[in-house]
């Protein structure tokens, strides 16, 4: 026998506050951990760590709002909801800019495939690190700041983020109801395919990939397999649990 509904929101409005809790200062405390450990050394330190700081980074983003979860949705559309369309979009817009996440970890992908099956130095990841890092850093701002201007971002379920406004109104859902008008958020399905999903799917295959042909080469340098097994298997316990809640 399942939850009864009251209870299940309840529980979806609680419990992300608390993981949340936990994952902003942890999200932190690795970021200040490489930090530390990047500049002990000479040279352009590590392209390797940096990019685990930039997933670190991006995920404080998404650990904030989660831990806002009910408390940004504006209030009287979910349970203990006490936001307004402000905060909502605000939440929304830390759960966009996190697609930076999922992308710093396909970086550190092919960082380790570079080293293990090409044998490529720091100095070689250092010269792809200068046009990969910006890329993703931009792509995922401007990607944030685009639907936040296009008025995206709004209630779905215990957070906040693209989705049409009402829920199903005109052309925000894939099977649409062309007679409810959008007070915001026309074209959400699509914004949303466009500016996250379709960049998730994309990244998948290649993320898989890297990691999968540095795994064949297992005797040659077992310590960075280690790493790049470890960064496959987390790919979706970092980031396919926010893919699954928000959809």
């Amino acid at each position: 026998m399942g939850l009864q509904p009251i209870y299940e929101e309840q529980l979806l409005a609680i419990v992300p506050k608390f993981t949340g809790a936990i994952g902003f200062p942890a999200c932190c405390l690795l970021m200040r951990e490489i930090y530390l450990a990047n500049n002990q050394g000479e040279g352009n330190g590590n392209p390797i760590l940096r990019s685990l700081a930039g997933v670190a980074f991006f995920l404080s983003m998404t650990s904030l709002g989660w831990f806002l979860s009910t408390w940004a949705v504006p209030e009287g559309q979910f349970t203990f909801a006490t936001g307004n369309v402000a905060s909502c979009a605000f939440q929304g817009f830390l759960l966009q800019v996190a697609i930076g996440a999922p992308l710093f970890s396909v970086a550190m992908a092919w960082y380790f495939w570079l080293v293990v099956v090409f044998g490529k130095t720091t100095d070689d990841l250092y010269r792809y690190e200068k046009i990969v890092s910006p890329l993703i850093v931009l792509y995922s701002f401007i990607s944030a700041f685009l639907l936040l201007g296009l008025d995206q971002y709004n209630h779905v379920g215990a957070v906040c983020w693209v989705m049409g406004s009402p829920a199903g109104c005109e052309n925000s859902a894939f099977h649409e109801d062309l007679t409810t008008p959008c007070d915001r958020g026309n074209w959400a399905w699509a914004y949303g395919v466009a500016m996250f999903e379709g960049m998730f799917h994309l990244m998948r295959e290649p993320f898989f990939q890297f990691n999968f042909t540095t795994s064949a080469a297992y005797n040659k340098t077992p310590i960075l397999i280690i790493f790049s097994v470890y960064n496959s298997r987390s790919y979706f316990v970092l980031h396919l649990p926010n893919h699954c809640v928000q959809h």
